[in-house]
């Protein structure tokens, strides 16, 4: 599963539920997760939400959990040192399919824009040339934010654009997993977004332990965990945009 700061609330609880040894945590990028899912290696997976519909018909989606926000998300951000009505090449983060779809739904839907777009490994980039921007998730966003002049967070471009939640990354299980399994997968989720402080007090690195209070605010406020009917809408509708985006 995801290895970011706004995945330790489900990470803890998974870990702390283990009695058993029931779980066998993997952790890794988003995009490791889904690649998981669609070679069918997990039974369970923490996914792109973008990537839901690409994933092994063996899974299904594991309702009641997400990584969503209902406002900034804090880590989900394009930058720039250009105006966004003057950007022409987005570097995308290799790390979530559900983000390079955002920011191409955004410019054909919302920002009126046609920039190129090209993968890139965010970490490399130092400078932006002037018409450049990068889309950086995750846990780097805090500290390369303060980098560049234009700084745009996903989430408020998005609500602005269409007055929804959005949905960044959903829970697929296997369809064969057994009930009894499901609901330890699902008291084990619950267990841990209801014990983000513990969640943060036992994985946060100890270089970043004197901004806990900065970390906990984020996932409290800043991330929403609970999939509930408003996401589960506002989800169905990002993949229908993605559906109608440019194929050339």
């Amino acid at each position: 599963m995801v290895s970011y700061i706004n995945s330790y609330p489900f990470v803890y609880g998974l870990m702390k539920c283990n009695t058993e040894g029931q779980f066998n945590l993997h952790l890794c990028p988003p995009s490791e997760c889904a690649a998981d899912a669609m070679s069918g290696q997990a039974d369970v997976a923490l996914i792109p939400a973008a990537a839901l519909n690409t994933i092994s018909r063996e899974y299904t989606l594991f309702d009641g959990f997400c990584i969503g926000a209902d406002k900034s998300v804090a880590s989900v951000l394009l930058l720039s040192n250009t105006p966004l009505s003057k950007i022409k090449f987005i570097h995308l983060d290799t790390h979530s399919v559900t983000t390079a779809n955002l920011v191409k739904v955004l410019a054909e839907h919302y920002w009126g824009i046609k920039p190129t777009f090209e993968p890139a490994e965010i970490h490399a980039i130092k400078t932006l040339n002037d018409g450049e921007a990068m889309i950086a998730i995750g846990d780097k966003c805090f500290d390369i934010r303060k980098n560049f002049r234009y700084v745009f967070d996903m989430y408020d471009e998005w609500f602005d654009f269409c007055q929804r939640p959005f949905v960044f990354a959903v829970w697929v299980i296997r369809k064969d997993i057994s009930m009894e399994q499901k609901e330890q997968l699902a008291d084990a989720l619950k267990f841990g977004v209801s014990h983000k402080n513990l969640a943060l007090e036992a994985l946060l690195p100890d270089d970043k332990k004197g901004a806990f209070a900065y970390y906990l605010d984020y996932i409290t406020e800043n991330i929403s965990y609970y999939f509930d009917e408003e996401k589960k809408n506002a989800l169905a509708y990002f993949l229908e945009l993605i559906n109608r985006l440019p194929t050339n």
